[in-house]
């Protein structure tokens, strides 16, 4: 039986060797595993941070260092690490990240050789993110499908499909590649494993949470997000994916539960101003996404609700809505609604 081969694609900015050896000491320490049947991808996003030959020789295993001559963010730069290695399967782990245990690997390969015989597009496992935000704890992801933290992609299936980063997007740019993935792919050729085998480290200079000590990252990246979700739609509408409707719902319920949360920032008149971009955005695009709504049964859209509000419990551990959904979209068409009614297409 042949075992399909493996790239490991690691975005590096600022990284330094000292902490991008815990990344890749947390590779070298995996027992019972060939290491000659993966090789490591570390791309320079255009910065100066440069790790040294002798460094990487340190390690049994073959790292490719690639640069890129202009800084294009994390999601070109995993592009380019996609664009410049050919193995049959890859995954991304961030540069200051881990994998989870010194077995995760042959997790991985035991669920892979075990579905030889399938036709597959992604494999989801269970990974934990080191939270620090509300004082210390590991938040577990049960097949998270916005982050492609500890997925491991069908090289072919991706070609195929013509998937790859979106050019400009800077955040949320992991979601608007996995969720063309994941939401493109039939249910069967989508594999799920209960193995933890990724571990997203907190760093507060992190793009997604830097000032998150201040403001939680939904809440300042939300612009981002939902750029992000809009351009995933354009995609997937274009491709008539029948499951693109749960996007939009799912985002515009990230902020309505955002705003749940608004109690525990100021009551500055920056922060209004935020707060009423964020429930006119909302409105809009309940307008412009009529179809998503009306062609979703109320069982789907209260399931892409809830999984709205477990994404922000994770991260603000509120257990209360200070509004209900219906009296929320109410309120948005009182004081944006004209001829539109947001209540008429988005109650449950």
């Amino acid at each position: 039986m042949d075992i399909p081969q493996l790239d490991i694609i690691v975005p590096q900015y600022k990284e330094t060797e000292a902490q991008i050896r815990k990344l890749l000491d947390s590779i070298q320490s995996q027992i019972g595993f060939d290491f000659r049947i993966i090789k490591v991808t570390i791309v320079n996003d255009a910065s100066d941070v440069l790790l040294s030959k002798e460094f990487l020789d340190h390690y049994t295993f073959e790292i490719n260092y690639i640069r890129r001559e202009e800084n294009g963010g994390p999601g070109l730069t995993r592009q380019t690490g996609i664009d410049n290695t050919n193995y049959e399967l890859f995954m991304f782990i961030d540069a200051d990240d881990l994998l989870f245990s010194n077995i995760t690997l042959v997790e991985i390969y035991k669920h892979i050789l075990s579905n030889m015989n399938r036709k597959w597009a992604v494999l989801s496992t269970q990974w934990l993110e080191e939270n620090t935000v509300n004082g210390y704890v590991f938040v577990p992801h049960q097949s998270n499908m916005v982050w492609t933290h500890g997925k491991i992609y069908n090289r072919k299936w991706i070609e195929e499909k013509g998937i790859r980063f979106h050019d400009k997007l800077r955040l949320f740019e992991d979601m608007y590649f996995n969720k063309q993935v994941v939401l493109s792919c039939a249910e069967n050729e989508h594999l799920y494993t209960d193995a933890i085998t990724y571990l997203w480290m907190s760093n507060p200079e992190s793009l997604t949470r830097k000032g998150s000590a201040e403001k939680a990252y939904l809440w300042t990246y939300s612009d981002d997000f939902i750029y992000s979700a809009d351009e995933v739609m354009k995609k997937l509408t274009e491709l008539e994916v029948p499951r693109r409707h749960e996007i939009i719902i799912n985002s515009i319920a990230l902020y309505y539960y955002v705003l749940q949360t608004s109690s525990f920032l100021d009551d500055s008149e920056e922060t209004k101003e935020k707060i009423q971009k964020i429930r006119k955005t909302a409105y809009d695009l309940i307008i412009k996404y009529e179809s998503s709504f009306k062609e979703s049964s109320i069982v789907n859209r209260a399931g892409y609700i809830n999984a709205a509000r477990n994404e922000a419990m994770n991260h603000f551990r509120f257990n209360v809505e200070l509004i209900t959904w219906n009296d929320w979209i109410k309120d948005l068409d009182r004081d944006f609604g004209k001829d539109n009614s947001a209540y008429n297409i988005a109650k449950m």
